[in-house]
């Protein structure tokens, strides 16, 4: 009964990841629904830098990705100085999360699919 119960949440957990269209929140979800925590972290820190450029206010980056105010704040004080650097950066990223989704892909059973 308790693998029905796991089975069910794994596949809302895909469902949900499959709806949503930021690649961090993406990410985000998958590693969640694998248990990588570092793969997680990494999702939610670019999560946080996505909702940034696009001028969210740091309480509701806080409460749609469910982190503090300091671990917002690191990740701003690491977000490159320049502008090009940063558009860099974030393609860099982008590239990352494709790689790293099409992997945990391949791992995924059919049934999440």
């Amino acid at each position: 009964m308790a693998r029905v119960s796991h089975q069910s949440t794994a596949q809302n957990l895909s469902a949900i990841a499959r709806s949503l269209e930021s690649a961090e929140e993406k990410l985000i979800c998958f590693s969640a629904l694998l248990g990588n925590k570092t793969l997680e972290l990494i999702g939610r820190k670019l999560a946080i830098i996505e909702l940034l450029e696009q001028e969210i206010p740091y309480t509701e980056i806080s409460q749609r990705l469910g982190v503090s105010s300091a671990t917002i704040a690191s990740v701003t004080q690491n977000m490159a100085p320049s502008v090009r650097q940063m558009i860099s950066a974030k393609l860099h990223q982008e590239k990352k999360i494709d790689r790293l989704t099409n992997q945990i892909w391949k791992f995924l059973p059919d049934w999440l699919k």
